[in-house]
């Protein structure tokens, strides 16, 4: 068997899912499923395991090993350990529903391995499409937004490099500073852009994805080094309306969105040599192959 789940990129409301705020508070985040994958499989010659693949050994007892393939490098920021859980889940468990195949990759990845983060990504590669999620603690809501035509010609992944801090070092730094009026203000951002999405604003849309990058990097100094604030800062002169780091942050891929009426972003980059990722969005979530 092999199954495949999709990475993802996030918008806005990152942060509010991770506790303590999201029981305190409630949470809730805009992010999509992209077409880059995570695979699991059982392979027919002996590998030696890795730590993530022993884990899920262990807590289902398997005889087997599945083994794991992630679709973007190490600590990219899209999701990719969470796409791994969540394409193993399904191996392991294919009958299971898409909530409780990321419910348990939640808990294989959050309290058995203790890898800091939140909830959206093993719930949006899980679902896929374009998804408003609430969290109330543990509880989750999902809306499914409809994704406006036009939407995914206007975004691109650039890779900054990886992280000098480890993400979870990022999140716990962040959490420690206990900033919740930036949580605040960034679930506003995050209503605000499904707002847009509905109304087929993307203009205003492109508008707030650049007030939720301004808002995030208020978590910590280790979201963005002076390298990553400079060529953010290009980039709004080259074209693009916004963008911001997808995941923790500190490195990783960087979600730019060029002006929808002008497309002259992709243009420029290519002009300097700048290597960037087109964005298609995943509508299936897991699935067995």
């Amino acid at each position: 068997m092999r199954t495949r789940a999709p990475l993802r990129i996030s918008f806005a409301g990152g942060g509010s899912d991770i506790e303590p705020y999201a029981s305190e508070y409630g949470g809730c985040v805009l992010a999509a499923a992209i077409k880059y994958y995570a695979q699991a499989i059982y392979p027919s010659e002996p590998v030696v395991p890795s730590e993530m693949e022993q884990t899920i050994i262990d807590f289902y007892q398997l005889p087997d090993i599945v083994k794991l393939t992630n679709g973007a490098p190490q600590q990219s920021g899209l999701g990719g350990s969470a796409a791994c859980f969540v394409a193993a889940v399904k191996a392991v468990r294919p009958t299971l529903h898409k909530e409780e195949i990321a419910s348990a990759a939640f808990h294989l990845e959050r309290n058995i391995m203790g890898i800091a983060g939140g909830m959206q990504d093993q719930y949006v590669s899980a679902r896929g499409g374009l998804l408003y999620l609430k969290f109330d603690g543990r509880n989750v809501d999902i809306e499914k937004v409809i994704i406006p035509e036009g939407l995914a010609r206007t975004l691109i992944l650039v890779y900054m490099g990886r992280r000098v801090n480890a993400g979870q070092d990022i999140i716990k730094d962040q959490m420690n500073r206990m900033q919740f009026s930036v949580f605040h203000k960034q679930k506003a951002i995050a209503r605000g852009m499904k707002e847009c999405l509905e109304k087929q604003d993307l203009h205003a849309f492109g508008v707030l994805l650049d007030e939720a990058w301004q808002s995030k990097m208020q978590y910590s100094p280790m979201i963005a080094c002076d390298k990553i604030k400079d060529f953010y800062h290009n980039c709004r002169d080259w074209g693009a309306i916004g963008g911001k780091l997808t995941g923790a942050g500190g490195g990783g891929y960087m979600l730019l969105m060029e002006y929808p009426e002008h497309g002259k972003l992709r243009k420029n980059l290519s002009d300097r040599g700048i290597k960037y990722l087109d964005v298609s969005f995943d509508t299936e979530g897991v699935k067995v192959l």
